[in-house]
């Protein structure tokens, strides 16, 4: 089974890539006329709306002064955004746009039909369904082709493409909004995050780091730091950043982001003092992004408790998730997990962390299941994904499904991982191959030990615990007095074992499993100390 740590080694404050609702929830679209502090969500709503009619008044004012074809269009476009689609002087211009001998045909179309009352704006949130966004697409596609020079939409659709697993399409929107709008702060944040899902963090880099305005803007300067580092690369302009975090301009919710992103580095590099300074100013207007990224480093590096700093970790899915993943609140984290997932549907990290959780709650087996084919469709080859599906069919007992899976997971891995082989293992155990099934998990420990990871080793030897006590369940008690000594060792090295290790623990202590079957017969014959000496190799 694949766990969140082991997918999430590090983290950094790398865009998320929303919708343009969304985007305006998180602040995004304000503009940087005062240093207004923005408290509550429902002021910053009324921030991003006030910036949004700001803007339109201004492409008003300009297609007003010129009566050129291209503001009227420009103006007519953003009105569609702004949902100011039934002003008076936007009707103006679209009529405009009619009798223009200068304007082509398709943008005399795309006039029409605004008249008409065809291009029904929409700033509600993007459908998830896989059905309803193909035909989401199918209308964009249309209405892009009477408007070739929407970048916001553009980029919009291109989410959708991205969220069907369509990289290749999706990089040809990302690539004319970019052209359209190369200064354009949506535009770029969602490109840069594209382009680190389609592993080109070199292109997304490149594409911050030729704006013009990323050095003066800390939304794209925290996207270019977070980047960067997320990549192995040194993080330039530092001065710069630490600059923006100072000028007046810019409010709290503006540098959250920037300052959690240079916190984190200041944790890694040691300056703990200067690191918490910047992590509380991120946390006084954060955003979603910046609330997952102080909980993450509060939690992973234990220098401080996320709660210290954060007074709501509800208002990000991610941090509630894993909050509740730490304090054991299983259905809470599974729940969250599929929230986070409604955010970014093409990133695979919050249903390596749902499926995970499921396999531990065994009651919601269905819903991880649900979770990780959800996000399978964005990422179809993704061999974590599919180990963690091929772990819940299995449990489900539909072990054809389960080979299948794995199968693919094993394919689509560039190495046979621990994880892959303790999956084996379960595979085998619940067709009933018990002998194939011990050696696989006994490979697994073997494997994950030779790594120097004894985290991996002692949870395949919980998981083989559980299938072990499926079958002969007075097994169940040389397991927990084993689960034990391990983390006795962790106990002495002011350590503690992952969460699910304790749960399993407690399930084999209570035996109160699931699966009990015992119509496979005794296993007493199987020497449990061999496993248990992989165990006891120090693990520092």
């Amino acid at each position: 089974m694949i766990t969140p740590d082991d997918e999430l080694a590090s983290r950094h404050t790398i865009p998320r890539w929303l919708s343009i609702k969304g985007s305006i929830a998180t602040g995004e679209f304000t503009s940087f006329a005062s240093a207004v502090k923005v408290p509550i969500q429902a002021d910053l709503l009324r921030n991003a709306h006030t910036f949004l009619d700001n803007e339109f008044e201004k492409r008003k004012t300009v297609w007003l002064e010129t009566r050129n074809w291209y503001d009227a269009e420009e103006l007519v476009s953003f009105a569609l955004v702004a949902n100011t689609w039934n002003d008076g002087v936007v009707l103006e211009a679209a009529k405009s746009l009619l009798r223009s001998d200068v304007s082509n045909e398709s943008v005399k179309k795309f006039a029409q039909r605004f008249i008409n009352g065809a291009l029904v704006p929409s700033l509600s949130a993007l459908p998830i369904s896989e059905a309803g966004m193909r035909l989401e697409i199918a209308k964009r596609k249309r209405l892009l082709r009477l408007n070739p020079r929407d970048a916001l939409r553009l980029t919009e659709t291109a989410l959708l493409h991205a969220n069907l697993g369509q990289l290749k399409p999706s990089e040809a929107l990302i690539e004319r909004a970019l052209i359209l709008s190369p200064d354009d702060r949506y535009v770029l944040r969602s490109a840069a995050r594209f382009f680190v899902h389609a592993n080109q963090p070199d292109r997304a880099i490149s594409v911050l780091s030729k704006s013009g305005r990323t050095l003066d803007d800390p939304w794209l300067n925290a996207a270019l730091l977070a980047t960067e580092a997320a990549h192995g690369k040194s993080p330039r302009g530092w001065k710069r950043a630490k600059a923006l975090l100072r000028d007046g301009r810019f409010t709290d919710r503006d540098v959250s982001e920037l300052a959690a992103q240079m916190g984190t580095l200041e944790i890694d590099g040691g300056s703990r003092k200067l690191a918490l300074r910047l992590l509380r100013k991120s946390a006084i207007s954060p955003t979603e992004n910046a609330i997952a990224q102080i909980a993450w480093v509060g939690t992973h590096s234990h220098v401080f408790q996320p709660e210290e700093f954060l007074t709501d970790l509800s208002l990000s899915h991610e941090a509630s998730a894993r909050s509740a993943y730490h304090n054991g609140a299983w259905s809470d984290a599974l729940a969250e997990s599929e929230a986070w997932h409604d955010i970014e549907r093409f990133s695979t990290r919050p249903a390596i962390f749902g499926s995970f959780v499921a396999s531990i709650a065994a009651t919601s087996i269905a819903r991880g299941v649900a979770l990780a084919e959800a996000a399978l469709v964005a990422n179809p080859a993704n061999s974590s994904l599919l180990n963690n599906l091929a772990v819940l069919r299995a449990y489900q007992g539909d072990v054809d499904a389960a080979r299948l899976a794995l199968d693919k997971a094993i394919a689509s891995s560039p190495a046979l991982t621990p994880s892959l082989l303790a999956t084996s293992g379960l595979v085998a155990f619940r067709a009933g191959n018990v002998t194939e099934g011990m050696e696989k998990y006994q490979a697994a420990i073997d494997k994950a030990v030779q790594s120097k990871n004894g985290e991996e080793a002692l949870r395949a030897y919980c998981f083989l615990g559980r299938e072990v006590s499926r079958v002969d369940l007075e097994l169940a008690g040389d397991f927990v007095q084993n689960i034990d000594r391990v983390i006795e060792q962790y106990t002495k090295r002011g350590q503690s074992p992952s969460k699910e290790i304790t749960i399993i623990r407690d399930e084999l202590a209570s035996a109160k499993l699931s699966f009990v079957d015992r119509s496979w017969g005794s296993l007493s014959n199987i020497d449990i100390t061999k496993v248990m000496d992989f165990l006891s190799v120090d693990q520092n």
